[in-house]
């Protein structure tokens, strides 16, 4: 092998050592686990009454964004849900949950969420979003909530429903 070719194989290498490298790093960061709880479950008690009968998570997928949404229960006078945002082109740290997110009853009434508990993340990001809605001593009496999140990724209205009775 002449001193050119050796060259051009050391570099050749190199660059394929190079794309490896970073190739693993990609994949090692985009399979984190997102899922991971924010906070405690246990922190937030539901009597059967007021558990969803349909389960306590809800997923969307559009745009290239998945959300998944858990129902967390009630606290405190306040309903919460756990909020998970992934994506694997670009980030989803522009979306003011806040802004986006509305709660709506059976009954038709409206709740807009306190300051949302949702760090950036890059393309990964979760926390709580939390929607004051009642007296603490005031059991739910609605049949079903509705959590509306609007205009992420081009998707107009992503609609999240738990039926309680």
């Amino acid at each position: 092998m002449s001193k050119e070719s050796n060259k051009v194989f050391l570099k050749l290498a190199s660059f394929v050592a190079l794309v490896l490298m970073l190739s693993a790093g990609l994949v090692a960061g985009c399979s984190r686990d997102t899922t991971k709880e924010q906070g405690n479950a246990s922190a937030f008690p539901s009597s059967s009454s007021q558990s969803p009968k349909n389960g306590l998570v809800q997923t969307s997928t559009g745009g290239g964004v998945t959300v998944n949404v858990e129902w967390r229960g009630l606290k405190d006078g306040s309903l919460v849900f756990g909020v998970v945002m992934d994506t694997h082109s670009g980030s989803v740290d522009q979306y003011n949950l806040r802004d986006l997110a509305t709660l709506r009853d059976s009954s038709g009434k409206e709740y807009r969420p306190s300051s949302p508990d949702i760090p950036p993340g890059g393309h990964h990001r979760s926390g709580l979003l939390t929607f004051p809605i009642s007296d603490p001593s005031t059991p739910l009496t609605a049949r079903y909530f509705d959590l509306i999140l609007r205009n992420i990724s081009g998707v107009t209205e992503r609609d999240f429903k738990w039926q309680l009775n």
